[in-house]
């Protein structure tokens, strides 16, 4: 995480900053995909009141599912570690996920859109 986001104040300085119509990108300065990878930031888009989200990608499990890091969705934004992830979208593209629900003990109703994830390391230029 620290060389993703050197210099920056907080995680959502280094992965993005407004840009027209309100809409949120750091064009051409870190690798973005839409398969995850150990050490990326998988995006979150908005949706109602959510700002959307980020969150750290620690492991691999399979194909269409991963382990993640992340905060600020339950007990008052305390880091949660170890989270399932599965990927739900139609073309194993995670672009629709469902999160892990920690105190039901089981996969979130909700299902959550994405926008991508954003790769560790500066872009060779």
């Amino acid at each position: 995480m620290r060389a993703l986001c050197k210099g920056a104040t907080s995680i959502s300085r280094c992965a993005a900053k407004p840009g027209p119509g309100g809409t949120q990108h750091r064009v051409g300065r870190y690798d973005r995909g839409r398969q995850p990878q150990t050490g990326s930031l998988l995006v979150l888009k908005r949706r109602g009141n959510s700002r959307g989200h980020l969150a750290v990608v620690t492991r691999i499990v399979g194909p269409r599912e991963i382990i993640v890091n992340h905060a600020n969705w339950l007990n008052r934004g305390r880091i949660h570690l170890g989270t399932p992830v599965r990927d739900v979208s139609a073309g194993s593209d995670w672009s629709a996920m469902r999160v892990w629900y920690i105190p039901g003990k089981t996969w979130g109703r909700s299902i959550r859109p994405a926008y991508s994830f954003i790769y560790p390391g500066l872009k060779d230029s």
